[in-house]
C-alpha cells in the first residue's frame, strides 16, 4: 500500500465557504476520488509574507 501526504491551507473564503468549510469541501472531494483519508488538526496562524488578503 503506498502513502501520500498532502498539505491543505485556505487563508480566504471562497463562493461564500469560509477557510474551514473550503478545507472540509476539499477533503471530502478528495475522499471521494481516494477512498478513506486520515486527517490532522486545522490550525489557524496569521499569514505570512503576503499579510494584506482580506
Amino acid at each position: 500500500m503506498s502513502g501520500v501526504v498532502l498539505g491543505l491551507g485556505s487563508n480566504r473564503s471562497y463562493k461564500g465557504m469560509s477557510p474551514l468549510q473550503v478545507l472540509t469541501r476539499a477533503c471530502t472531494m478528495l475522499e471521494s476520488f481516494l477512498g478513506e483519508l486520515t486527517v490532522s488538526g486545522v490550525y489557524r496562524t496569521k499569514a505570512m509574507y503576503v499579510t494584506d488578503q482580506e
